[in-house]
């Protein structure tokens, strides 16, 4: 093979490899194919933010939280007014998940918000749960905000995930198996740059 064919395939070959990914994309973006995706969870649209005062009190054994509470790291949020067998389960679960991620474990939290005044025991088996009671009228208004068209939020039984800007965004019912919590939940860490 002579010198000026090899040059010239090299030279087709170059323009093949840097115009069929442009080309590939004018096509997709001319009808509209995105690649398929799937979540196990519902995402909240419009994302809703968080607003978090300072006048909760948290139990943390006697810690202090030393920034916003929904701010740096992803939140698992659980909403129930008294913690019977259906929320030590899902306490359960969730302390399960979190302790899945191993290296992203700094990245993620749990928050328990309720009404309920005897946490003692909760405190007890999870001593790394967040726990917002106090004052109820405090723990009113923050549970409110995470009410949905479709969802009550106090009581549903249902998964909330708080992003690291204080954006509700995306919620899981009690029907969702937490192993597909955490499908989700690895897949959007992976992705993530905040948190």
């Amino acid at each position: 093979m002579s010198a000026k064919i090899k040059s010239r395939l090299i030279l087709i070959g170059m323009f093949v490899f840097f115009v069929t990914p442009i080309a590939a994309v004018t096509i997709m973006y001319q009808y509209n194919w995105h690649p398929k995706s799937f979540s196990y969870g519902s995402l909240i649209k419009p994302i809703i933010k968080i607003n978090v005062s300072n006048h909760f009190q948290l139990n943390l054994k006697k810690e202090i939280l030393e920034r916003k509470l929904f701010d740096e790291r992803w939140s698992f949020v659980y909403l129930t007014d008294h913690c019977d067998k259906v929320c030590e389960n899902r306490l359960y679960d969730l302390r399960q998940i979190h302790a899945s991620f191993e290296k992203d474990i700094p990245r993620i939290q749990r928050v328990l918000i309720t009404s309920d005044k005897n946490i003692n025991k909760i405190q007890e088996i999870y001593p790394d749960l967040i726990i917002i009671n106090k004052p109820i009228e405090s723990v009113t208004n923050l549970s409110s905000q995470f009410d949905t068209s479709l969802y009550k939020a106090m009581n549903s039984d249902n998964v909330y995930i708080v992003d690291p800007m204080s954006n509700l965004m995306m919620l899981y019912t009690n029907k969702i198996k937490p192993i597909e919590i955490r499908k989700d939940i690895a897949r959007l860490l992976k992705s993530a740059w905040a948190g």
